[in-house]
């Protein structure tokens, strides 16, 4: 084998390493990503079964693992320490306030303030 050789063998190791750590690269920031945005809409998601039934089996399960371990912690941290009626872990979410409050409300009360 010549230098020539050898060197176009090491060049084309290269290039598939780093072909391959780029592949590597582009799926986990994918999959970091997907997860990112369960997290973010995790309220929503589970609460709206057309919504939870487009993710896969592990999505779902990662989904309500990530509600468990919230729910545990504020728990812990701070639900227990509020009265009876603000314990729960969805109406402290940001999603409930569709659920708490009519839009009228908001319409005819704070408007008239500005």
């Amino acid at each position: 084998m010549d230098t020539e050789e050898s060197m176009s063998i090491l060049s084309l190791s290269r290039f598939t390493k780093w072909t391959l750590d780029g592949t590597q690269f582009l799926l986990r920031s994918y999959l970091r990503v997907r997860l990112q945005k369960i997290e973010k809409y995790l309220f929503y998601i589970l609460k709206t079964d057309e919504y939870l039934n487009r993710f896969s089996k592990q999505d779902q399960m990662f989904a309500r693992r990530c509600t468990d371990d919230l729910g545990r912690h504020l728990d812990d941290t701070v639900l227990a320490r509020l009265p009876d009626n603000y314990q729960s872990t969805l109406k402290q979410s940001i999603t409930s306030e569709e659920d708490d409050m009519g839009t009228q409300f908001f319409s005819k009360s704070f408007l008239h303030l500005f």
